[in-house]
């Protein structure tokens, strides 16, 4: 049952020229039978066909299908009830081009969630229509008859309550007219069939209701008790009958005539060799009818049928479905493999290839973030300064003392200069373990490590950094072991940075990141022996407390006031206790990071904007590519959505498009460019020059190259989705309209 309660439908709202195209319609229509809407062009037909059948929305009143009653356009309700109870006949057919015909069937099937039976429910329908042998061809293949009965066959194929056709026969000649009334008017004793057309004939023949419209209103309602006959022809079928007949027999030969006797042609016919043979000499157009052929020969007359005798025999009981599951109408890998044409279609392109240029981009963009993270982005590994637990509190050394803090002060051994040799001579080689700005000194006893004076503990991590930096290889030490029993001088050389802030205001600091003093403490070298190695992951020596107390203090304003370096067994528990009280603490790890963010992001503000502006050349190529795709598949794309493919659909279609697209353009780029970055990044040579000149040339960890791909990625694919998503915004009627003009 189908119920419309006073429905408007306006063009153009609340301006001068607005138009009512459905003006307060109200009409119930139930049952079975063929409903036909007739009227002149531009009186709201095809505009409340589009409201009946989801495809537009509209600006007051109700529509009833069944029990679901509607006052508002809702899309993905009604795509949803018009998949399952609605079939829709277009009058430019709307089939999808680049796939066959049992396809195109087969996607109205899984829109309607039927899933059993599909072949032998698509060769029915097929069959019913007279284009069973057609089912593999592709629509820009067949006569436009034969597109509008594929039409019809999708939509009885999951046999719906309600079908709605639009002027089925506006592009048809009087053969396949009468080929898609008579199928029309089968289908009408299964089900509500609603048509608009303009040609009374038809209506007063096959009609058993005719609603007129005029202006957007129904000016009358009528049952058809009409007695018309129809006499339509068909220009594809010879009425033998109605033609004069000669017959001519030669020996074996057989000859009949039908027809005029002014035809004038010179016929040979020849039989030789079990084959014959006819020359046909005339100026007539000669064709030939076998069984393939559009034109059918038939012994009877041809007679005006009287109405309600002209209508297809329809089972559809065949098309019935007793289970439906919730399916996807899009062949995804189908989408994938025409990326994959395009891409293998351009590569020889030199020019306007999309993909080359989003590769380009991408590699580029990686090299830059290699060649710039270094110093855009904080490397713990290199950079880490200190024990993770070391804390910076704003207090003089005695107050800190004073507080009963769960831990010690550790105002010695910081940004403290480390180099080892094999024995005390002069002449000996030496390798930096670390520089002055990374390598920390803190009692072993604070760990539990028992040390005697003179003796000391390297962790790992400055091992690691040595090899980083090969200045361990480069006097032939390979293994951690090797250390042990080697010398270690520490440098009480210790660069103090003095900071100061005018006004008592840290964020002078950080305006100004070169407004510090330096202070220089001298004093000879502490000379150690390793004796072991820890595996803590903090850049550490460790050593005896009578070695520690050795160590000259360190004295780092960080705040307005003397700073005191504080190891603590919970840093997080001790800085909130020290906030509790008001006095000002942080983590010193954090404050380096802090501190060096301000200052690399001031001074490489142009490398940052270099690698932003590949980024978004490189998503204006995946822009303009996945926009001139759209465009190219505009019509697939209207069709999909009018025939109820859901939006959801759609864009994860598109989604799964510009994944593949990205995965062979810039994803390319990336693999590529990484592999040749980390390869660099191992190279001696690169790692030497770095040791040199006391710079990090490339940094490409796994996080920051899995991060960058990350970037590209979501960008990428949010941009390609822009078009689809805005194109969505439309309803299927406003699409297929725009498409059509």
């Amino acid at each position: 049952m189908l119920k419309i309660n006073n429905l408007f439908k306006y063009y153009n709202t609340n301006k001068s020229n607005e138009i009512k195209a459905v003006d307060g319609v109200t009409l119930e229509l139930e049952g079975k039978g063929l409903v036909v809407l007739l009227g002149k062009s531009g009186c709201g037909k095809s505009t409340l066909l589009n409201v009946l059948g989801g495809l537009d929305v509209f600006n007051s009143g109700e529509v009833t299908i069944d029990d679901k009653t509607f006052s508002k356009y809702n899309a993905k309700e009604l795509d949803e009830l018009r998949n399952r109870k609605i079939g829709y006949v277009f009058q430019n057919y709307n089939l999808i081009p680049d796939i066959t015909v049992s396809e195109n069937l087969k996607i109205s099937l899984d829109l309607a969630g039927i899933v059993d039976n599909q072949k032998e429910r698509i060769e029915y329908a097929l069959d019913l229509v007279g284009l069973a042998k057609y089912q593999n061809r592709y629509p820009q293949n067949l006569s436009g008859g034969q597109q509008q009965r594929v039409g019809i066959a999708r939509a009885i194929v999951k046999n719906p309550e309600i079908l709605i056709a639009d002027e089925p026969t506006g592009n048809l000649d009087d053969t396949n007219t009468v080929a898609v009334m008579r199928i029309l008017k089968g289908l009408s004793k299964h089900c509500l069939v609603i048509m608009v057309t303009h040609e009374e004939n038809l209506a007063d023949y096959y009609a058993d209701r005719i609603i007129r419209l005029a202006d957007g209103k129904v000016v009358s309602d009528e049952i058809n008790e009409s007695n018309a006959t129809l006499d339509h022809r068909s220009k594809d079928v010879i009425y033998l009958g109605d033609l004069e007949r000669n017959d001519v027999t030669l020996g074996g030969l057989n000859m009949e005539f039908f027809g005029e006797h002014n035809a004038k042609a010179n016929i040979k016919i020849v039989s030789y060799d079990n084959k014959l043979y006819i020359k046909i000499d005339t100026d007539k157009v000669v064709n030939i009818v076998d069984e393939d052929s559009s034109i059918k020969l038939t012994e009877e007359k041809y007679t005006v049928k009287e109405k309600n005798e002209d209508e297809a025999e329809l089972d559809l009981d065949k098309l019935t479905a007793t289970e439906r599951k919730k399916t996807h109408a899009i062949d995804y890998k189908r989408t994938c493999k025409n990326v994959l044409n395009d891409f293998l279609a351009t590569r020889g392109q030199r020019r306007k290839n999309r993909f080359r240029t989003m590769f380009l981009c991408s590699l580029i963009f990686v090299l830059l973030v290699a060649a710039n993270a270094g110093s855009l982005v904080y490397n713990e590994f290199a950079y880490k300064p200190h024990d993770s637990n070391v804390i910076c509190i704003n207090a003089k050394e005695s107050d800190v003392a004073k507080m009963g803090l769960d831990g010690r002060v550790v105002n010695k051994g910081v940004n403290v200069s480390v180099t080892i040799s094999a024995g005390a001579s002069p002449f000996e080689s030496q390798a930096s373990l670390g520089n002055a700005s990374n390598v920390g000194v803190l009692p072993a006893s604070i760990f539990g490590i028992a040390l005697d004076e003179g003796e000391v503990k390297v962790d790992k991590l400055l091992y690691d950094r040595g090899i980083k930096n090969t200045s361990l290889s480069d006097v032939g030490i390979v293994l951690p072991e090797q250390l042990i029993g080697m010398r270690l001088d520490i440098d009480n050389k210790i660069y103090g940075s003095v900071y100061y802030y005018p006004e008592g205001n840290e964020e002078d600091y950080y305006n100004k990141p070169t407004a510090y003093t330096e202070t220089v403490v001298t004093d000879e070298p502490l000379y150690l022996t390793i004796v072991g190695l820890e595996n803590r992951n903090e850049p550490l020596v460790y050593v005896s407390d009578a070695d520690y107390e050795r160590l000259y203090t360190l004295e780092n304003y960080v705040y307005k006031d003397a700073n005191t370096f504080f190891y603590a067994n919970n840093p997080r528990k001790t800085i909130k206790e020290l906030e509790d009280k008001g006095i000002k603490a942080t983590s010193y790890a954090t404050y380096v990071k802090k501190i060096f963010y301000k200052t690399s992001i001031a001074t490489h503000v142009i490398s940052l904007l270099v690698i932003v502006l590949l980024l978004v050349v490189q998503l204006i190529g995946v822009y303009k590519l996945t926009k001139s795709r759209f465009i190219a598949a505009q019509k697939k794309f209207a069709i999909m959505r009018t025939i109820g493919v859901p939006k959801n659909q759609l864009v994860l279609n598109a989604f799964f498009e510009s994944l593949y697209i990205f995965s062979l353009s810039s994803f390319r780029g990336w693999l590529f460019s990484s592999v040749v970055v980390i390869a660099a990044d191992n190279m001696s040579v690169i790692n030497t020059l770095e040791n040199l000149i006391g710079t990090q040339i490339i940094y490409y960890p796994v996080w920051l190259a899995l991060a960058s791909l990350a970037v590209m990625a979501v960008f990428s694919v949010l941009v390609a989705l822009l078009t689809p998503l805005t194109y969505l915004t439309r309803t299927p009627a406003k699409l297929i309209s725009n498409y059509d003009v």
